[in-house]
């Protein structure tokens, strides 16, 4: 089952990404995923998808990387976590 990432800005959904194995940059500039949030880097974070896995990595972000409320270097993730980039919301769903 691929791994969809739901980009929220509050409650709202933006957009969704349909991951299949690699890595998918995130940030406000030339990344795999662009987000439109001035709190995040130009390049924040990395997601690693490797079969049924998923992890994301900071990229040395000025704002930091967090799941569930919790600052992250490197995390491991599972389904319906969610990673906050600034102050946008990224969902995480196994589908």
């Amino acid at each position: 089952m691929p791994w969809t990432l739901e980009i929220r800005d509050e409650e709202e959904l933006l957009e969704k990404h349909v991951l299949a194995d690699g890595v998918f940059s995130v940030g406000r500039e030339a990344c795999d995923i662009n987000i439109q949030d001035v709190k995040a880097s130009k390049q924040h974070c990395n997601f690693y998808v490797q079969g049924e896995e998923i992890s994301v990595i900071d990229s040395n972000s000025t704002n930091g990387t967090f799941v569930n409320g919790i600052r992250i270097e490197k995390r491991d993730l599972r389904h319906n976590d969610v990673v906050i980039v600034g102050t946008t919301r990224i969902r995480v769903l196994k589908c």
